[in-house]
């Protein structure tokens, strides 16, 4: 292996409860009633329009841009709550130490993904990262991680994908990469099981 690529919600930052509140209160600033917040969490890792179409039923693009919008504003007062998953900093900075190039493959944008990574303390130890405003396709699909391994010049064979739900174990196998699921995420084991990771992990520390 030559390049780990991470996925950041509930793989590395435990954003679940931030998710949820956010996307309820814009939900509700834009008249929409959406599903349980159990159903929310499973929903995070999608593109945040596909969550509004999964989960408040929209259709329509104008407004599914006002509820990402108003998300986007929502959330920003919710990072103070996001924190790193236990060992993840150690891990990182031991990972990058052995010489393993890292980064970030996210569904989240890049205008809440920079300034988390400054707050949480990791982004001296990421080298690069993929948002959907890089990509035609985002998760499942292979794009980021392909993009990644372009600008890396690795082959698949060299890459290791990790995540904590199905979209991004199958981004991995699309990408034809190693896989590598976290138990602790959005996804519970028997759906993670679903896409058949090569390892999967309940701890992050246990990557090295």
């Amino acid at each position: 292996m030559k390049l780990i690529v991470f996925d950041f919600d509930g793989t590395i930052a435990d954003t679940s409860e931030a998710i949820v509140r956010t996307f309820k209160a814009s939900a509700s600033a834009n008249g929409l009633q959406c599903q349980s917040d159990e159903a929310i969490r499973l929903s995070i890792g999608l593109h945040l329009r596909d969550m509004y179409r999964e989960l408040c039923g929209v259709t329509d693009s104008a407004l599914i841009q006002r509820c990402i919008d108003s998300y986007l504003v929502i959330f920003r007062s919710n990072i103070p709550s996001v924190t790193l998953f236990p060992g993840v900093r150690q891990t990182l900075d031991a990972l990058k130490k052995e010489g393993f190039r890292l980064a970030i493959a996210t569904n989240r944008g890049a205008e809440s993904l920079v300034p988390m990574m400054d707050v949480l303390g990791i982004a001296d130890l990421i080298e690069d990262y993929v948002t959907p405003e890089s990509v035609c396709n985002v998760k499942p699909a292979p794009d980021m991680v392909n993009l990644l391994m372009e600008r890396f010049g690795v082959s698949p064979d060299d890459t290791l994908v990790v995540g904590d739900t199905t979209y991004d174990v199958d981004m991995g196998h699309s990408a034809g990469c190693h896989t590598c699921a976290v138990t602790y995420g959005s996804h519970p084991d028997c759906r993670l099981a679903e896409s058949k990771p090569e390892q999967m992990i309940d701890d992050f520390r246990r990557l090295l």
